[in-house]
């Protein structure tokens, strides 16, 4: 986890945590996150505190390292003085095997799990491939978080995850394509046995690729974009919960841009409330292509 951006003004409880949006998107959906992690230090302590005060349900393995800690530290006119710093370290073996026990003793606690693609570039790439393993082989549903530029088939050989999130820039230039261009770019992941590919265009848009069809949603409207990072992690968040609650294609593409739109809206996670999310949900329409005769034409 980082935490990050401080003024003179702010105290650590006004850090962000990150990956904070999602537990509370799914908290605002109403189901119950559960979070296992590595927590080290002063930064560690803060966490655990915060998640005690939000009532959300966690494991932690205590390690002799400190919590990454990233801190930008601002003036009043919200220019950078200085980053205070410290790269995580690596994790003891002792510490992983702790780690898989807690998970072998949570197996019924959930049934979808989101993974961060980052983590295969990690020092500890071998261990969240390990962990992958351990999920392989039991009724849970991976949702790997991911780029535009990364390639899940390099580790589909491990597993192959319940779908996959995207995250695209609203001003990027593969927006330049046809929406036909940028869907065959990542029906070969369908074609592997994903279910569902997820691609936010944050703040502007989604598309929802499965085998059967494609769903399209867009806004016309321009939206506030400083929470931009808050919106991209409650997309992911309302997504775990549509695959946890077996919704439908169209519905999840609904409730995931709906709640995109309302943190950006409402400046923020933490000052959305359910019915924001209602409002976007039924606000927003959706055109469908069927990809049977892609998928088919291209085997």
């Amino acid at each position: 986890m980082n935490v990050g951006y401080m003024s003179q003004k702010d105290n650590m409880e006004k850090l962000e945590i990150s990956g904070m949006p999602i537990i509370k998107t799914i908290k605002l959906l109403q189901s119950e996150p559960f979070v296992v992690s590595f927590l080290g230090g002063i930064t560690g302590k803060h966490i655990k505190k915060v998640f005690t005060k939000n009532n959300i349900k966690s494991e932690h393995i205590y390690t002799r390292s400190d919590t990454e800690l990233k801190v930008n530290i601002l003036d009043n006119n919200n220019k950078s003085y200085a980053v205070i710093g410290e790269n995580a370290k690596n994790i003891m073996d002792k510490e992983y095997a702790m780690y898989k026990s807690i998970l072998n003793n949570l197996r019924n606690m959930a049934h979808v799990v989101i993974i961060n693609e980052s983590f295969f570039k990690s020092n500890e790439k071998e261990f969240y491939a390990d962990i992958l393993k351990f999920y392989k082989n039991d009724h849970y549903k991976i949702i790997v978080n991911t780029d535009k530029y990364s390639n899940i088939l390099d580790f589909s050989d491990i597993i192959i995850p319940y779908a996959i999130k995207v995250t695209i820039s609203k001003d990027d230039k593969i927006l330049e394509k046809s929406n036909d261009e940028i869907v065959k770019k990542y029906l070969a992941y369908i074609k592997k046995g994903i279910h569902y590919v997820a691609i936010d265009i944050a703040g502007k848009g989604a598309i929802f690729i499965s085998k059967n069809k494609t769903c399209y949603i867009e806004s016309n409207h321009d939206l506030p974009s400083e929470k931009i990072s808050e919106a991209i992690d409650a997309f992911l968040g309302a997504i775990a919960v549509g695959i946890e609650r077996k919704y439908e294609q169209e519905k999840m593409s609904k409730i995931a841009f709906g709640t995109s739109v309302a943190v950006l809206q409402n400046k923020g996670i933490s000052y959305c409330k359910q019915n924001d999310i209602m409002i976007n949900k039924n606000k927003f329409k959706i055109s469908e292509i069927n990809n049977k005769n892609k998928i088919s034409s291209n085997n």
